[in-house]
């Protein structure tokens, strides 16, 4: 088992699944080729697949039929970015709130990191920065922006 455990939240898939013109679009899509790949381990939570259908781009002047078939292909892509799928629970709710506190977060980020900090992650790659600012204020997680997973030599 590869000893390197990253939570993906919701930036990261939303910047993948909208195309180049996204900021950090390069960065995110090598990091989900990677958790494909087995570069490292990818966690993340039901709370992505309800963010990434809510995004303003998919609701935004289109009809309600278009906007479904987007929500549904987002959903294909959130399922088959190679990631574990944690459970929430009260218990990461208690320390979402705390975290919210402590670091002035909007309440799904705090989720986000709670949930990285409580499954063990090494790292929490994301393009929110309200998360980024932490960086490495737990001991045990970077927050970051995504990084490509660096490749073995070719000989």
């Amino acid at each position: 088992m590869n000893a390197r455990r990253v939570y993906l939240d919701t930036s990261v898939l939303v910047s993948a699944l909208l195309g180049p013109d996204e900021p950090f679009f390069n960065e995110s899509a090598a990091a989900i080729t990677g958790a494909q790949t087995g570069a490292f381990e990818a966690v993340t939570s039901a709370l992505v697949l309800a963010e990434i259908v809510g995004i303003g781009k998919h609701r935004a002047v289109v009809s309600p039929g278009d906007a479904k078939r987007k929500q549904e292909r987002a959903l294909e892509f959130a399922r088959g970015i190679g990631a574990r799928y944690v459970e929430i629970s009260e218990r990461h709710g208690r320390k979402a709130g705390e975290l919210s506190i402590q670091f002035a977060l909007k309440g799904p980020d705090a989720l986000h990191l709670a949930l990285a900090v409580e499954t063990g992650c090494t790292h929490l790659y994301t393009c929110d920065g309200g998360l980024l600012k932490i960086a490495d204020a737990i001991p045990g997680l970077t927050a970051c922006a995504p990084e490509a997973p660096s490749q073995p030599p070719l000989y």
